[in-house]
């Protein structure tokens, strides 16, 4: 299942796409796999005031991310190869409007988060 938004990041309008091959390029550029960074990011923030969750820099990274690898596979020809230069695109903006905006994106994606009973740790596509 594919699922795109356009979202507002730093006064800019970004074309952002999750499918089932984004998992594979977040691997293969960052060496991380995105299902436990997403559900350590969504964990810190569930039902948390901005004040609450202090995001550490390590929760930060992986923020932007995931957001370069949506934003990458929303626009690969728009979106430089390197992502410093894309972040150096916006203006600064809180990472509170655009975050929340990223997680509903990879769960319209069709991709579950948590973990079956019966098979703890393991995570599942829709």
């Amino acid at each position: 299942m594919m699922a795109q938004a356009d979202i507002e990041v730093g006064g800019r309008t970004v074309a952002m796409r999750a499918t089932a091959a984004t998992p594979r390029h977040y691997r293969i550029r960052f060496r991380r796999d995105l299902f436990a960074d997403l559900i350590k990011l969504s964990n810190k923030v569930k039902d948390k005031s901005e004040e609450e969750a202090a995001l550490s820099i390590d929760d930060l990274s992986i923020f932007e991310n995931v957001a370069y690898v949506m934003a990458k596979d929303g626009d690969p020809s728009g979106v430089p190869d390197d992502i410093d230069q894309w972040l150096d695109q916006f203006d600064m903006f809180s990472i509170w409007e655009v975050l929340p905006q990223v997680l509903d994106l990879w769960n319209v994606s069709g991709v579950t988060l948590s973990s079956p009973k019966n098979q703890a740790g393991r995570l599942s596509a829709i």
